[in-house]
């Protein structure tokens, strides 16, 4: 039987993709950084492991995984959240006689993760982008305000969710102090000067997408109908499109710098002129997986395939109109924000029909009853409680 090693047992997105993937036969063993990681409440797991945070001590978590690894012989390695994806790709050389890792190489991962660097693609290969600045002192904050007009969008050149769109420069000054002490992936960033973009008013879509080595295997397209939070981030209410010239665009953009893997380019159609603007490249496999899989991709066991196998064939095909949901807990924080929790709410929590998809299963309770009880006691217990069951379960 193969063998997967998967890291982030905690997302929900993890728990898709080892349902899935056990559904082919392949036996799973998951890992985190924790032993609160619901997915190791699986029945699909067969192993559930704890590592070192990576925020916390890089070398060590290599470590941990080199030692797992050693210790389960799979023949596939997937890690999935950014920050163990980037680290992994960065210490590659150290796992490639022990295991197959189907992700882009650091050279490639830094120019996809590295929100300038992937603009500055955008300008080579001549795709559309917003105007974007990088702010060397507060001293040039005026000129770059004057040039795109307010509001601005600014953003961390690295990580995901670390961004704001502000309408004044009080608060991009604001935004920009928060900014100097987000924690940065230890040997990643080049800089710590924030991006300021034009804001481009419109609809996020991504094209989500694997390449073996420069070459387009698979992909589809999909629009983000609610993000959390609710003027912009991921989505938590997705659907599934077929939108060719985001497939051209991403095509463009990844082949040029001869990428490996999966990963998920983010677009705006700018509803001013309906183009598509390109937002950022995220170089890792991203949270509507299982959406991908109900429509016909199944992007983790193809990029298992094309580890072992050295190559796939091509697959095109999906269907439209397909949609995936978040509702626990990301739907009921969702509500809390949303203005209209009605209509929300019944959008949100309908998990019927061929076409709607939640992420549950009643094959494999435990995890999702485990999701619940977490979300009810961070609710009702104080944060410092909290974060003490946290510490508790976490590997030092």
């Amino acid at each position: 039987m193969s063998k997967l090693l998967i890291t982030n047992a905690g997302y929900g997105h993890t728990l898709s993709i080892i349902r899935n993937m056990a559904k082919d036969g392949i036996e799973i063993i998951a890992a985190d950084t924790g032993k609160l990681a619901c997915s190791c409440y699986s029945r699909y797991v067969k192993k559930c492991y704890t590592y070192t945070s990576p925020s916390k001590n890089e070398e060590k978590f290599i470590s941990d995984l080199i030692e797992i690894i050693k210790k389960e012989k799979p023949d596939v390695f997937l890690p999935v959240s950014t920050e163990t994806t980037v680290i992994v790709s960065k210490h590659k050389d150290k796992l490639k006689d022990l295991v197959k890792v189907p992700i882009a190489d650091y050279d490639q991962m830094l120019t996809a993760h590295d929100k300038f660097k992937s603009i500055k693609l955008a300008e080579e290969t001549g795709v559309p982008y917003p105007k974007t600045f990088i702010l060397d002192s507060l001293d040039s904050l005026d000129k770059i305000l004057n040039e795109l007009g307010l509001p601005v969008i600014i953003k961390a050149r690295l990580g995901t969710g670390i961004f704001a769109r502000v309408n004044s420069k009080k608060e991009a000054i604001e935004k920009i102090k928060e900014f100097e002490n987000v924690r940065c992936i230890k040997g990643v960033i080049e800089g710590k000067n924030p991006l300021i973009q034009e804001f481009i008013p419109g609809q996020i879509h991504d094209a989500c997408v694997l390449f073996n080595k420069g070459k387009l295997r698979a992909v589809l397209t999909q629009k983000r109908l609610r993000t959390l939070p609710i003027n912009g981030g991921p989505g938590i209410l997705n659907e599934t499109t077929n939108e060719p010239e985001l497939i051209r665009y991403a095509e463009k953009l990844l082949s040029k710098i001869n990428y490996h893997g999966p990963g998920l380019v983010e677009f705006m159609i700018d509803e001013r002129d309906k183009k598509p603007k390109l937002l950022e490249i995220n170089p890792k496999l991203w949270g509507t997986s299982n959406m991908s899989i109900a429509a016909g991709i199944n992007f983790p066991l193809l990029a298992f395939k094309m580890a072992v196998e050295g190559d796939i064939k091509p697959v095109w095909n999906y269907k439209v109109g397909i949609r995936h949901k978040w509702p626990i807990p990301n739907g009921i924080l969702y509500l809390k924000q949303s203005k209209n929790k009605i209509r929300d709410g019944l959008d949100l929590f309908n998990c019927f029909g061929k076409k709607n998809h939640c992420g549950l299963s009643i094959k494999d309770p435990l995890p999702d009853f485990f999701q619940i009880s977490r979300m009810i006691i961070r609710e009702i217990f104080p944060k410092k409680f909290n974060q003490w069951i946290e510490n508790k379960f976490k590997k030092n």
